[in-house]
């Protein structure tokens, strides 16, 4: 298997466990949706609904793969990061797209 359906299959199946996760704790009001897009290389979790009388959007997880790199552009957990370099992935192959560019050479990561 090559490297892009390798990270393909591992942010898939990574974020489907999360969501899973997420739904079997959910907030009153709180609906967790998993998008895995193959066409794009996009994948997302979202959490929505209401919240009391307050609407809830929020993107939990949303990982991409560009250019032979998992981009990070945006992560609300605690440990997801953590989980992508236990299970394999280099540090050189992840870019932290929520990091300004020009900071990211001071990190141990992937700068695009």
């Amino acid at each position: 298997m090559d490297q892009l359906n390798e990270y393909r299959c591992l942010i898939k199946q990574a974020l489907t466990e999360r969501a899973n996760l997420m739904r079997s704790q959910p907030l009153p009001g709180e609906e967790v949706i998993c998008l895995l897009d193959d066409a794009t290389n996009n994948y997302l979790i979202l959490r929505v609904g209401w919240l009391k009388s307050e609407r809830l959007y929020s993107v939990t997880l949303h990982l991409r793969l560009l250019n032979s790199h998992i981009h990070i552009e945006q992560d609300w957990t605690d440990d997801f990061l953590i989980a992508l370099i236990e299970a394999g992935v280099p540090r050189k192959d992840i870019v932290l797209g929520f990091d300004q560019p020009e900071l990211r050479p001071r990190t141990e990561f992937a700068v695009a």
